[in-house]
């Protein structure tokens, strides 16, 4: 076997290859260079504000370990729960509530929202907008502070 010939025709098979791929693709690796290196601003999900807001003016003492607990598995349960962890990482999540799912969630077994009666004293935020009724009512029921829970909600 003659293997300059062989290594050329390899060497050959590979180039072409090569730039077949380069113009098949090239312009989706430009625009896809593009949006990855543009200047990304951070999305505001309006109905988070209130949460996010809540959060900065109460765990304004990065020392203190607060503990708190999220009622409804939804995206915005768990955009809180990071947020906490990225800025607050002293703050602990002691319960997960759920009235529809019996599921783990960041280590945890979500509970029935009757569940909130054994712990009046801890912050809850309500990342579900349709429990906001059952929130009220249940909050009314025991006798739970305006400034000790949240309610995920739109902003007008």
């Amino acid at each position: 076997m003659e293997y300059e010939d062989h290594k050329e025709r390899l060497l050959r098979i590979t180039i072409d290859r090569l730039q077949n791929t380069y113009k098949r693709y090239n312009q989706l690796y430009d625009l896809s260079w593009l949006y990855e290196t543009r200047d990304k601003k951070a999305y505001i999900i309006d109905s988070f504000e209130l949460i996010k807001q809540y959060i900065d003016r109460n765990f304004n003492d990065r020392d203190v370990k607060y503990e708190y607990s999220v009622w409804g598995l939804t995206e915005m349960s768990i955009l809180t729960v990071n947020y906490i962890f990225k800025n607050y990482p002293n703050a602990r999540l002691m319960h997960v509530y759920d009235t529809y799912r019996k599921t783990i969630f960041e280590g945890l077994v979500s509970e029935s929202p009757e569940m909130i009666r054994n712990h009046p004293n801890e912050i809850i935020f309500v990342t579900t907008n349709g429990a906001k009724e059952m929130a009220l009512k249940l909050f009314s029921e025991i006798d739970k502070k305006r400034g000790s829970y949240v309610i995920c909600e739109p902003l007008k």
